[in-house]
């Protein structure tokens, strides 16, 4: 049985499915045998294809890890500014922009893990993340290869961040109205004086690395207070 009718097939396919993933360049110079050429390096492609699952598997892993690092931090705030005493106030510098606010975070923390992001977005509650593209060039005598692999990925989100847009309309709204801000919403809620504080569950686990490992899940706080809310509203 012909050896080259048997391999050709079977290294078609393989490239065919590493092309799922990213393309391939190969350039062979003055070979009188390209199948034989290519043969004899076809450890150097399937090495390439390693290196590009290598590299996609710890960006996956720290755009993940970066992500619970910043719902973390995003939840021990309460996405104000520290001389805000975790109040929210509308009309003011302790107004939070919750999405902009995590996006900052999140581009610090996947910075930390050695990543830089080309484009960041939230959309339906997941976090897409840009990357440089994967690169592997190898050039030998007659034989060039170049493996590039796009790197995009995407992570849902741990902390319903819609819901929290959502909330915030609706609390500003009811603000707007002169109502009792602890009645315009389902959310729970403590009362102490004038002081509301709103406490949003989660039920997705995080997993945070401080002094040691830990899984938890996020939860969070925010105040308002009822009568000082930033927003001069005529009551009926």
């Amino acid at each position: 049985m012909n050896k080259k009718a048997i391999f050709m097939p079977m290294f078609s396919f393989f490239v065919l499915l590493i092309l799922t993933y990213g393309y391939y360049q190969l350039i062979i110079n003055e070979s009188q045998d390209k199948y034989k050429l290519i043969g004899l390096n076809q450890a150097e492609i399937i090495k390439s294809y390693d290196k590009g699952e290598e590299y996609l598997f710890n960006a996956e892993n720290a755009v993940k890890y970066a992500s619970y690092k910043s719902i973390d931090d995003f939840s021990k705030t309460s996405v104000v500014l520290e001389k805000c005493n975790n109040l929210w106030k509308f009309n003011s510098d302790c107004e939070p922009n919750l999405e902009k606010t995590f996006l900052e975070l999140f581009k610090s923390d996947l910075q930390d893990y050695g990543y830089n992001a080309k484009e960041i977005k939230i959309q339906d509650n997941s976090i897409i993340v840009i990357l440089d593209n994967f690169n592997y060039q190898k050039e030998l005598s007659k034989f060039k290869l170049e493996y590039n692999l796009p790197v995009k990925i995407k992570q849902e989100l741990a902390i319903d961040l819609n819901k929290l847009n959502k909330l915030k309309e609706k609390i500003k709204k009811c603000a707007q109205d002169g109502k009792d801000l602890n009645t315009c919403t389902d959310e729970k809620t403590k009362v102490e004086g004038d002081i509301i504080t709103f406490t949003i569950e989660n039920n997705k686990d995080i997993l945070i690395y401080t002094d040691k490992l830990e899984t938890k899940k996020p939860i969070f706080v925010f105040k308002i207070n009822n009568k000082d809310n930033g927003i001069r509203a005529e009551v009926f």
